[in-house]
């Protein structure tokens, strides 16, 4: 602004003019966009930063802690070290630090809550297998993943109640979804079936009829380890009875699908008499 300054001399008028120094304003600093991070519940992680720029992330009632992403990297793990995610219901405030101060200020808070990882399923159950070299069953499996225990590999989620699975040992766990993490693990066992022998024969001989009986009906044999063909649940001599005596080694086959062979019985047939 101009200042007029007036004095008269032999009356005429005198003007001094003088200026005095503009006020300069420096324009406003820009404030960083409030971050839009989000939480991928499927890879446990916080996406949607920028790369190489600078925030703070403030974890409960921890400190704030700087972070900057390398080139191209835009999430970071729920597990790294500066966040700390254990699996209890946990506050993150995160903010995007100014680029730089003289012309930038930080953003607001985005305040995000991180849930609880899920307990583990308590609905499941292992069906052990039934029969020789059979499969046994993961039951009430929908919704979920499962894994042979020191595995490192999820199958992908079941939509299915039952799942049929060899003999082991299961870490069972529902599922993550865009909503929520994949829940804390529970262990299944399925038993490999066991079958049982069958029942030692107990095979006679007919020394009248000259053959051996007492053989259950239906049953397979073996004699001495071949295989025999019986009649009407019994079986000739003829191919026994010699001039000397004979042991004769006696097994029931097992069915291969519940019971496997039997303890040999041994039977002692006399020699024929001269």
């Amino acid at each position: 602004n101009n200042i007029e300054n007036a004095t008269y001399i032999d009356n005429v008028k005198v003007t001094e003019v003088s200026y005095s120094e503009e006020e300069i304003i420096p324009p406003a600093k820009i404030q960083e966009a409030t971050p839009q991070i989000s939480i991928d519940y499927i890879n446990e992680t916080l996406t949607g930063f920028e790369s190489q720029e600078p925030y703070t992330i403030k974890v409960g009632e921890g400190n704030a802690k700087d972070i900057t992403l390398g080139e191209g990297v835009t999430t970071i793990s729920l597990d790294d070290e500066k966040i700390g995610y254990a699996g209890e219901l946990l506050s993150i405030e995160i903010v995007k630090k100014a680029r730089n101060t003289e012309t930038y200020t930080d953003s607001d808070v985005q305040q995000l809550t991180v849930k609880a990882r899920p307990k583990a399923p308590t609905t499941v159950q292992g069906v052990n297998a039934t029969e020789i070299g059979g499969k046994g069953k993961l039951t009430g499996m929908n919704g979920m993943q499962y894994k042979l225990k020191r595995t490192d590999e999820w199958s992908s989620t079941q939509l299915v109640d039952t799942v049929e699975v060899d003999a082991g040992e299961y870490n069972v766990r529902k599922a993550a979804t865009d909503t929520d993490f994949a829940s804390e693990e529970t262990t299944i066992t399925v038993e490999t079936f066991i079958a049982e022998k069958e029942m030692t024969p107990e095979i006679a001989i007919d020394y009248t009829t000259e053959e051996l009986i007492n053989f259950v009906e239906d049953g397979t044999y073996t004699i001495n380890g071949l295989d025999v063909t019986l009649t009407d649940n019994k079986l000739s001599l003829a191919n026994y009875i010699t001039n000397e005596q004979i042991t004769l080694s006696i097994v029931k086959k097992g069915n291969n699908v519940t019971t496997v062979a039997s303890e040999a019985q041994t039977l002692i047939v006399k020699a024929r008499p001269a």
